[in-house]
């Protein structure tokens, strides 16, 4: 007979689990039921399904007739139309966005060195950081990343300085306002 510290240990295959996870894993459980539970009561007293299918008809009838809802629900200072979705709002600052790399370019300033080849202008891009205020006033223009020829560097940055800038939309005047970037290319 061997001592029982001589013999093999035995090999576990299987974790042993702590007596707190399944406690755990319950309260987790019923603290979801309970969430799920409030959000239906919160939904149930929200409106019936006739109020919704109201709305909806209202909705309809004043995107075939062009007239105002003659029951308007929602905040007093919001518009009849609602606020703008995340869409609209993309839409509007990169129309925006669009409408200043135009006027970059357009200025009289933006030109293109004769000293890039053709060659070389295939590859360029340079990113500019732009903040521009209210009115249309350029607060700050900064090289984001360079384009790897100084010179055209330099042209966008001349260009985007001089250039004359619309003012930005109330909806999207804070984001410009606190930067945003642009790609340039020749």
């Amino acid at each position: 007979p061997q001592k029982k510290d001589q013999l093999p240990r035995r090999v576990r295959t299987k974790k042993r689990r702590r007596r707190g996870t399944q406690t755990k894993r319950r309260l987790e459980q019923k603290k979801a039921r309970e969430n799920a539970n409030s959000a239906l009561k919160r939904l149930d007293s929200l409106g019936t399904e006739e109020d919704a299918d109201d709305a909806l008809a209202r909705l309809g009838a004043q995107d075939q007739t062009g007239d105002k809802p003659k029951e308007p629900k929602g905040r007093a200072d919001g518009s009849d139309q609602g606020t703008l979705s995340q869409g609209e709002l993309r839409a509007l600052a990169d129309n925006y966005l669009s409408a200043v790399g135009q006027a970059i370019k357009a200025d009289g300033n933006y030109s293109i060195s004769d000293t890039i080849s053709a060659a070389q202008r295939i590859h360029l891009e340079a990113i500019l950081f732009l903040r521009i205020g209210a009115g249309g006033r350029l607060l700050e223009v900064r090289l984001d990343t360079a384009s790897g020829n100084e010179q055209f560097d330099r042209d966008i940055l001349t260009a985007a300085r001089a250039a004359k800038y619309p003012a930005p939309p109330p909806e999207v005047a804070a984001q410009v306002a606190a930067g945003v970037r642009g790609t340039f290319r020749p």
